[in-house]
């Protein structure tokens, strides 16, 4: 059983996969430029498995930031890297995404050499109980989206870069729909 497990989890392309990949082909390994992420434990999986520096997941509490003591805004950041530094910020699903983690995305992209990434932007995502609605990484992206003023390159299914890994990964020149998609809306 574990073999065959093994075996159809090296056959499942997820959005952490092809931003890790995206990232290691790009310059920035090259340039010794970071990725600030926004993003779950697959993310950091996979960025390290192709030895991509990050930093920004996890808890990030705002009342640790010395501006905000007792002010309704921040009108102060102190970033963990200079934006030159940084040359990607890559948005996906996390559970201790805030105020704090969007002020420092969309401030390290004002920097308009450093990349923008999406894993996906799927507004909900399934869960035990049909009566609760979890958001997924689309919020997150819009918010991000709208405090940047800029448009994130969106790597899951169904966007291209999806294709590409798939196609590079496996030496294809075309993919099946059929064979590609888990729901209508990633169509």
């Amino acid at each position: 059983m574990d073999v065959i497990l093994m075996r159809i989890s090296h056959n499942i392309v997820n959005p952490a996969a092809v931003v890790a990949d995206l990232i290691h082909r790009s310059d920035l390994a090259r340039h010794d430029k970071k990725v600030y992420l926004i993003g779950s434990q697959g993310v950091k999986d996979e960025l390290k498995l192709l030895n991509i520096e990050y930093f920004g997941d996890g808890i990030d509490p705002v009342d640790a930031q010395p501006a905000s003591k007792g002010q309704a805004f921040l009108y102060e950041l102190e970033l963990e890297e200079h934006p030159e530094n940084v040359g990607a910020v890559v948005v996906g699903y996390e559970k201790y995404f805030n105020y704090l983690k969007l002020m420092k995305a969309a401030n390290y992209l004002q920097n308009e050499d450093c990349l923008f990434l999406a894993t996906n932007e799927d507004e909900t995502c399934p869960g035990p109980n049909p009566e609760t609605i979890i958001p997924d990484a689309g919020p997150l992206v819009a918010a991000v989206k709208t405090a940047c003023g800029r448009e994130p390159l969106t790597v899951g299914k169904p966007n291209t870069p999806a294709f590409d890994y798939i196609c590079r990964r496996w030496g294809v020149d075309s993919i099946d729909p059929q064979r590609t998609f888990n729901g209508l809306e990633t169509v």
